[in-house]
């Protein structure tokens, strides 16, 4: 007997030192979360961050900005939808179902096809959408496109307010955004692709710009060139159309000159991202002793492309994030501080019930001797 309570009060110490170590724990709850694989190693951080979100074939850029605001442009095609909610959810709005701006660059499905699910889901404050109509609209220029029908009409239906991409300058603190295009009365119904109505949008902040150019051409490359090469050159670039070859161009990456560059693709037969833009990339790095192909990264190869705007960029890459789960490391550990409590207190209650049942079981037999007694006293 001596022996098993020596050896159930050492089990206990032991189950107690655990207990307080796991409580202690929570004070590296962040660095832990990222090393149980929890949630993603991406920095919390007060500076903006450009998420290059991994949605396959197609665009979804989130940014959320250093004063709280957040951003969204394109959204990536349908078969996404999950994952575009998930990352924007648990690590970009981390639950607050709000997102301050909407653009989508241009109506294609690999831009659009989330679109209405964001609309319908989240609590939007502004909706930027291109200066193209569709065709239900009876206005020019238009074109065709179901999902691009059904979210203009949710945007109705939802009474946001909405913008049309023009040139337009937003400041917010120490954040700008940018947004220019091309298209004038004179040239709007003449472009021959939807993706050159895409607008060009320069996101500021911490003295780091970023370009985010949508689908445009190389026609449209070279009319921004003309129009506005004092502000073209950025730190951070996102090809264009997917890193087309028709697009990203040697001058354009010369105006740009860009430290980092990000390619938004998925498996795909287009072959995005283009050898030629790749060639082009080496070319510029040669001629202009820089390391731009050491920083230049697709979603295809590095999943998720976090770039944190500070003097030094910093760049977190994400790969599949459905692996995580994203539950706080405090759930645990009271899970596991329930589980170690029980094994500490079940003996006493195993105890506790086998003494309550003794007293039941005496207190019967108490009653029954006295109820004998009473009946041989009746006898008698």
């Amino acid at each position: 007997m001596t022996n098993t309570k020596e050896k159930r009060l050492w089990v206990n110490i032991i189950l107690i030192a655990m207990l307080v170590l796991l409580m202690f724990s929570n004070i590296f709850s962040y660095s832990l979360e990222i090393f149980l694989h929890i949630r993603p190693n991406i920095p919390k951080s007060f500076e903006t961050q450009v998420h290059f979100v991994d949605v396959g074939q197609g665009d979804a850029i989130a940014i959320k900005f250093s004063n709280g605001k957040t951003m969204l442009v394109d959204s990536g095609t349908k078969e996404y939808c999950h994952k575009l909610k998930y990352y924007l959810d648990n690590v970009v709005l981390q639950n607050s179902k709000t997102i301050d701006y909407v653009v989508l660059t241009h109506p294609d499905v690999d831009h659009s096809g989330n679109m209405n699910y964001i609309l319908e889901n989240y609590k939007v404050g502004t909706f930027y959408r291109p200066a193209i109509f569709e065709i239900y609209e009876n206005c020019e220029p238009s074109c065709e496109n179901y999902t691009y029908r059904q979210l203009l009409k949710t945007l109705v239906s939802k009474d946001i307010c909405v913008k049309f991409n023009t040139s337009e300058y937003i400041t917010d603190g120490d954040v700008t955004i940018r947004m220019l295009t091309t298209l004038d009365t004179a040239n709007i119904g003449e472009l021959s692709s939807t993706n050159d109505y895409s607008p060009t949008i320069i996101i500021e902040d911490n003295d780091v710009r970023v370009l985010l150019a949508g689908d445009i051409s190389e026609d449209i490359e070279r009319e921004l060139i003309s129009q506005y090469s004092e502000v073209l050159d950025v730190d951070i670039l996102k090809l264009s159309h997917h890193g087309s070859k028709y697009s990203n161009t040697t001058e354009f990456l010369s105006i740009t000159s860009p430290k980092i560059a990000v390619a938004s693709c998925g498996v795909n037969t287009y072959g995005h991202p283009a050898n030629e833009t790749i060639k082009r990339i080496l070319d510029y790095d040669k001629a202009n002793n820089t390391d731009l192909f050491d920083n230049y990264y697709s979603t295809l190869e590095s999943g998720n492309v976090v770039c944190t705007l500070k003097k030094d960029i910093q760049v977190d890459c994400v790969k599949n994030i459905d692996n995580y789960n994203f539950v706080d490391y405090w759930i645990y550990t009271l899970i596991f501080s329930v589980f170690i409590i029980w094994i500490i207190i079940s003996p006493y209650i195993k105890v506790w019930k086998k003494n309550y049942r003794f007293k039941v079981q005496n207190k019967q037999f108490e009653k029954y001797l006295a109820s004998e007694n009473q009946n041989r006293s009746a006898k008698s």
